[in-house]
């Protein structure tokens, strides 16, 4: 009895990603529970669908030979595909199609699987693949996670066995490499960690402990389809309608554990770094973006949980599970009542007549290259500074006389109106600008401080009105350590207590950049259930708002669960500067520079009153434009 057929399609073009194939994706499909198991099987064929130029290449490597002894192995060209190179989406569409379209009616008898360029797989994800195609599935779908790949990739080439060209992981081993090193795009959409976000909702997270991570994605990668009928042209995006197309009555099967199926995916740091913003997403503008784009096929894949694990699953597992079910559920009651139909997908047509004529344009130079007898193929190869009191008593030198006596008489009696009016950092009142820009932190370390016995550690290079509520606290029998040593260059050495129960740090913007190199270190310190307060206020001279995208990158951190609040808008600001001035009049200008202070001071009151109003309207997780500071809230597992 013969058995019965596999195709395995791979695509891709450019040295950096055949590279990439060569090096890791054909590798990890050598590993020995994927292709050699799949080929005791099924009679395999492994098609690479790649620019001409590189076949010769590809051919003389080791890894397309060792293929040879598992499958037979054909290379297809796709540059009259990659000719349009405004819209990657179509031209891996129709490149994944060549790899089996020449099937005709055979491609509804053979299973067709599907890796991208830069997926991993761990080991003996096949072998579980091959079970459901056994039990007769005919559509199935595994995630793939994002990874940085200049950490990730020099791991993986040191666990090569490059004499063999194999790359074999296991897959608790690999999820241990995808949860240390995450890409931005995963954590923007974690929902329990709501410290960055981006423009598209197409996946959500949800953090159960520092080994286990839920997912839902829109869509799940298809890994494995025996097309119901055949169909040789494609007006749709993979992603948006090829399971509609080739398998419109299939059950898609789900292999969700990473214990079953596991892949990784390459991705450049930097990628989508400009989209990235500071702030998290309102459940409406999440489900508008999606209603947006997302077919039906893809909603559909937002109803399955995907488990990423490196040890067994905890015990909160059900509980995380519903709190991400509900989360999705939010979402998916807002969305519209109509998916986007696949076909005629607006971000389809935009594209597609465009790379028709670079297609033709193609065509005819090589058409060109041939009547003139040249070469139809090119050869190829492969110190912020941290705010100052605004308000603040100066020094009177000693004189005599009567100016003097009443100098200091008139400061007296500002100082008694301005406590009365303002209240005393930290303790301002709702009149004060700096209310809305501290009192979120504020909050947040009152609620633990409140509890007895409290170990915390305060990090402050330049003091300011938090680290003064924070010492406060050590009278009341808490206990304070001082932690600055944590961000100059001994900070590892420092000797410090074995935990903490919290963390505060107060930092300015080039201070917080600095820290986020210590942040491992940092919380290797904290207790079982600890929690890091980092408070970051703008100055005149670095602004947040400005400086997000190296906050992101530098300054945050995958621990427990999260969340960032914002406070300041331009009234706030506005106040902010007539205390500036007012400052400034008081100091330089003698008893009329003070009477100008309490002018100015008491003008910033109705500026400090809209200032609260118009931050209690705005939602703190959003960040304005005129943000003044930022409180990032972590609560470990």
């Amino acid at each position: 009895m013969s058995k019965p057929p596999v195709r395995l399609i791979i695509t891709a073009w450019g040295e950096e990603y055949v590279g990439k194939v060569l090096s890791f994706t054909f590798p990890a499909v050598l590993a020995p529970g994927n292709l050699p198991v799949l080929a005791q099987i099924f009679s395999c064929t492994v098609v690479f669908v790649t620019e001409e130029r590189l076949f010769d290449l590809v051919r003389a490597s080791n890894v397309w030979q060792r293929l040879e002894k598992f499958a037979a192995v054909k290379l297809l060209p796709l540059d009259d595909l990659v000719a349009y190179k405004d819209h990657y989406g179509i031209s891996l569409t129709l490149a994944l199609l060549r790899g089996f379209e020449e099937l005709g009616p055979k491609m509804t008898d053979t299973y067709l699987l599907f890796l991208n360029a830069d997926f991993i797989l761990a080991d003996n994800s096949y072998r579980s693949l091959a079970a459901y195609m056994l039990n007769g599935e005919r559509l199935i779908h595994a995630p793939s996670y994002c990874v940085n790949k200049h950490v990730v990739m020099p791991m993986l080439r040191a666990r090569a066995n490059i004499r063999e060209g194999v790359l074999a992981i296991t897959s608790r081993e690999m999820a241990r490499l995808i949860l240390d090193h995450r890409h931005n795009t995963i954590r923007a959409k974690t929902v329990n960690q709501r410290l960055f976000r981006m423009h598209r909702y197409d996946q959500f997270y949800w953090q159960v402990d520092d080994n286990t991570l839920l997912g839902r994605q829109l869509p799940i990668a298809l890994v494995c389809m025996k097309p119901e009928r055949v169909v040789n042209e494609l007006h749709t995006f993979w992603d948006y309608g090829v399971v509609s197309e080739f398998c419109p009555t299939a059950k898609p099967c789900v292999l969700g554990d990473s214990d079953q199926f596991l892949m990784l995916e390459l991705r450049d740091a930097g990628t989508f770094r400009e989209l990235f913003k500071l702030g998290w997403a309102s459940f409406q503008e999440i489900a508008d973006d999606l209603s947006s784009f997302a077919t039906k096929d893809q909603r559909d894949h937002g109803r399955y949980t995907l488990i990423l694990h490196d040890r067994d699953l905890p015990a909160t597992l059900n509980a995380a599970q519903e709190e991400l079910e509900s989360f999705v559920g939010d979402v998916f009651r807002r969305l519209s009542p109509k998916s986007v139909p696949y076909l005629g997908h607006p971000f389809w047509t935009d594209h597609y007549n465009k790379l028709q004529q670079r297609r033709e344009e193609y065509f005819q130079a090589r058409a060109l290259r041939r009547h003139l007898g040249e070469p139809l193929v090119e050869e190829g190869g492969l110190r912020d500074e941290t705010p100052g009191q605004y308000v603040a008593v100066s020094l009177l030198k000693k004189t005599d006389g009567i100016a003097a006596s009443l100098r200091r008489g008139i400061v007296k009696l500002l100082e008694h109106v301005h406590v009365s009016l303002f209240g005393k950092i930290p303790y301002v009142k709702q009149t004060h600008p700096y209310y809305p820009v501290l009192q979120p932190a504020m909050d947040a370390i009152a609620s633990e401080l409140a509890k007895p016995n409290r170990k915390v550690l305060l990090i402050a290079p330049q003091p300011g009105p938090l680290s003064k509520f924070v010492q406060l606290f050590s009278e009341r029998g808490q206990f304070i350590s001082n932690g600055n040593a944590l961000i100059r260059n001994d900070g590892l050495e420092c000797q410090l207590p074995e935990s903490y129960d919290l963390c505060v740090c107060e930092v300015g913007v080039i201070d917080l950049l600095a820290l986020g190199g210590e942040l491992s270190s940092l919380r290797s310190w904290m207790a079982s259930h600890g929690r890091i307060i980092i408070f970051c206020m703008s100055t005149q001279y670095m602004d947040l708002h400005s400086r997000q995208a190296d906050i992101i990158a530098y300054a945050t951190m995958t621990a427990g669960q999260s969340q960032i609040i914002f406070g300041g808008s331009a009234w706030t600001q506005w106040a902010l500067a007539l205390y500036s001035f007012g400052e400034k009049l008081r100091t330089r200008y003698g008893l009329p520079g003070i009477i100008g202070y309490a002018g100015t001071t008491l003008l910033a009151v109705p500026f400090s009153l809209i200032g609260n109003w118009v931050s209690r309207r705005h939602p703190n997780h959003v960040m304005g434009k005129h943000c003044l500071s930022l409180t990032m809230d972590y609560r470990l597992f």
